[in-house]
């Protein structure tokens, strides 16, 4: 009985890949109908909500142009100004690389000091903001303000969500790695769901792209979006695809040849495989399970492991 059973279950599922229903659960279609909901309002609005300036606190200025060099938009988010362990960690390893970082502190409360350590010299800019938007909606708000007299040779967009680099020789692989790559827009790692696109969480974009005036359009304008889900529907998983459709090459620099599996997010699907290729980073949402918790403690003990 339990054979048939299990071959029952197994047809069934092989029928639900082949044949869809054209149903969706009742939680996608609440979750749609509030994204569209949100839409609806804003547009139909006289606010413009989704262009709301985010208060903006300019802790360290940016004095620099950065003419001819690599910089970096680094976003954080915490109810506080504060710089987490593993942000500092990871700041400084960019900065030792020659890699100039502007740090954006998203803060739910804006209006607050952040206490400074003593390497926080070395910053390009520290800019303590208003947290809406999210990592886009900030990257987006500090690009326009400093695009006009910077001209990097790359920028680098990251956010908090990885902890890294687990090692000097791994972190010193990948820079390579991006040095040595003509590739337009590159990314860690790509996610094939719900189509294809290179990760935000490290993001490099070429100096061409910088020039070109219809992504300075695009990237300097973003809205504002008000939830998480938005922001990876409209900008994470679409941006990939706008710059391919500019005349732009994209490329994922770690590719564990699962790709198109159903599980495609090998940050947390397939880490085993990322670490074989001497991937430098761990998501911070695996932190404080089994495999995170033993990959911290066998390459960053002093960082503390995150809820």
């Amino acid at each position: 009985m339990l054979k048939i059973k299990n071959l029952l279950s197994y047809l069934n599922r092989e029928r639900k890949k082949n044949f869809s229903t054209g149903q969706v659960s009742r939680k996608k279609f609440n979750d749609l109908s509030q994204k569209y909901n949100i839409l609806v309002d804003a547009i139909a609005s006289t606010e413009k909500k989704f262009e709301k300036k985010a208060l903006l606190t300019t802790a360290i200025p940016v004095t620099e142009n950065f003419d001819g060099q690599e910089l970096c938009l680094f976003i954080s988010h915490s109810v506080t100004p504060y710089i987490k362990p593993h942000v500092a960690h990871h700041v400084q390893a960019l900065i030792k690389s020659g890699i100039h970082v502007i740090l954006i502190l998203n803060t739910d409360q804006p209006k607050f000091e952040c206490q400074l350590d003593d390497w926080t010299h070395a910053l390009a800019g520290l800019f303590i903001r208003e947290n809406i938007g999210f990592d886009f909606g900030a990257w987006s708000h500090i690009y326009s303000i400093i695009y006009k007299d910077s001209d990097p040779s790359h920028l680098y967009l990251i956010n908090d969500s990885m902890i890294g680099p687990l090692s000097e020789s791994m972190f010193k692989g990948m820079l390579e790695k991006i040095r040595n790559s003509s590739v337009d827009m590159l990314g860690l790692t790509a996610n094939h769901e719900p189509i294809f696109h290179l990760q935000s969480f490290f993001l490099i974009f070429s100096n061409k792209i910088l020039h070109d005036q219809r992504f300075q359009s695009f990237f300097k304008s973003l809205w504002q979006l008000p939830t998480k889900d938005m922001v990876i529907d409209f900008y994470e998983t679409r941006t990939t695809q706008l710059i391919q459709r500019l005349g732009y090459s994209t490329q994922a620099l770690y590719t564990t040849g699962n790709t198109f599996t159903e599980k495609s997010d090998a940050v947390i699907h397939n880490l085993d495989a990322l670490f074989a290729l001497n991937f430098p980073y761990i998501k911070t949402s695996m932190a404080n399970k089994p495999v995170g918790k033993k990959i911290l403690d066998k390459y960053l003990p002093q960082i503390n492991h995150i809820g």
